[in-house]
């Protein structure tokens, strides 16, 4: 099925393909010959749209009919607007109604501390923490709720003057410090006395940016909103860039994709969920499944060693329930998990360096993700078998990725001149090619720090 592809990467195929692509500067081959190459600028220009900003907060009508007697439904109408407006929206923190993130870090810091305390709270909160206090302590002032902002600011200054500690509290045993864990009693005290959600609730319905839309409208007017972000694209863009360039930066995906190229030609990755511990020659360690074309195996990474790819033997459990919570007990008994097998493959963790490193320093993920642009019909990008990642034939970094598609394998090459995107056996037909000046400008206008 895949005959054609190993000699494929052995010459210069991907270098001669480079060569004679059409003129266009590298957009979608096929273009006319006629076309003038195309450069890209020498720097990224600057964003031609003025900075959005949100001047309302949009709820339904039933969460402020809910009020006094439950202010739930207002503030989870607040936490709904906030989390649509930074995700769907792809609005910053500077660019909401700031009385928005108040609300919604208030209740995410009640939420936080009444599940796990104060260390808890830290923990999950470290990477933004001067943010969030930030919106935390002006908002209970806004509130009025002055006993609530007393432990917040006390834990405020803990973090501050404690930054190492900090980073080691998990909200388990022996990841609570002191300092936090004395804050906890008096606030699930307070606030079973005089619930926080009451203070959040009560200061937003009164908040002049607050609009009260009919409930079967509130869909289409958060949408609507979302939609009117001029950047939205853009930050989708970067977004999508960044997470192209995280496939090869991530050891254990790294490892298995060039693990599955190492059991055969035709076992590409499809995927890798999530992990568990599983006996491993005796020793328990955490064992990713893999799904391959070629079936289910095991990915079991050791630090400093790499990852090693097991054979995975199913057992018939038929006689479970296709909704698992209807399971019972005795179906729970019989159920037999999956187990490893044989050892597959292994890739070593100097291999799996390299093919970061290759990745990086080749900009691949860039690469791909502008590729991907000038492909028709991939919207989405299916998850690639790393094929090659080093020095070539000529010595020269390659990277090659790739995967199955109508019964043939397309292929991802950079290199130091470009990439291209082909398959062996059909020519130009639906290929793409990218110079690396565009390559190189794709990244830096790419750039996560684009966001901020």
């Amino acid at each position: 099925m895949f005959g054609k592809l190993k000699q494929f990467l052995s010459g210069d195929a991907s270098a001669e393909a480079f060569k004679n692509r059409k003129p266009g500067g590298g957009t979608r081959m096929g273009g006319a010959p006629s076309d003038p190459p195309q450069e890209p600028p020498a720097r990224p220009p600057e964003a031609n749209n003025p900075p959005p900003q949100l001047d309302r907060i949009i709820v339904p009508q039933s969460a402020m009919d809910a009020l006094p007697d439950d202010p739930a439904p207002l503030v989870l109408a607040v936490v709904r607007f906030t989390n649509h407006m930074t995700g769907e929206g792809r609005y910053k923190r500077t660019e909401l109604p700031p009385a928005a993130l108040q609300a919604f870090h208030c209740d995410y810091y009640l939420a936080q501390v009444n599940n796990g305390g104060h260390a808890q709270f830290v923990h999950n909160t470290l990477a933004l923490i001067e943010d969030t206090f930030e919106d935390v302590v002006t908002g209970l002032k806004a509130m009025g709720a002055m006993d609530y902002l007393i432990l917040a600011r006390s834990a405020q200054k803990w973090v501050r003057d404690n930054p190492e500690e900090a980073a080691q509290q998990t909200g388990f045993e022996g990841g609570i410090a002191d300092g936090l864990r004395r804050l906890d009693q008096p606030f699930f005290q307070l606030d079973r006395k005089t619930p926080l959600q009451a203070f959040i609730a009560r200061w937003i319905a009164g908040h002049p940016q607050l609009e009260v839309v009919a409930d079967e409208d509130w869909g289409d007017a958060l949408q609507d909103l979302a939609d009117a972000n001029p950047e939205r694209a853009r930050r989708d863009a970067i977004i999508d860039c960044a997470a192209t360039v995280g496939r090869f930066a991530n050891p254990l995906l790294v490892g298995a994709s060039m693990g599955c190229w190492r059991i055969g030609e035709a076992d590409f990755l499809l995927g890798v969920s999530n992990g568990s511990y599983r006996d491993v020659d005796g020793t328990q360690e955490m064992a990713f499944k893999v799904q391959s074309l070629g079936g289910p195996r095991f990915a079991v990474p050791v630090e400093g060693q790499g990852v090693t790819l097991y054979d995975c033997i199913r057992h018939d459990n038929s006689h479970m329930p296709k909704d698992p919570f209807k399971a019972s007990l005795d179906d729970i008994r019989q159920f037999r998990p999956d187990e490893l097998s044989e050892r597959l493959a292994h890739v070593t963790q100097a291999e799996i360096q390299t093919a970061i490193e290759t990745a990086e320093r080749l900009k691949v993920g860039a690469a791909i993700h502008l590729l991907k642009s000038r492909i028709p019909d991939m919207d989405v990008l299916p998850t690639l078998t790393i094929i090659h990642a080093g020095p070539g034939p000529n010595g020269e970094l390659l990277f090659t990725c790739a995967f199955p598609k109508d019964g043939g394998a397309w292929l991802f090459k950079i290199g130091p001149v470009g990439a291209i995107y082909t398959h062996p056996g059909k020519g130009p037909e639906g290929s793409a090619a990218a110079s690396r000046a565009e390559i190189d400008f794709h990244a830096e206008t790419h750039r996560l720090e684009g966001l901020r």
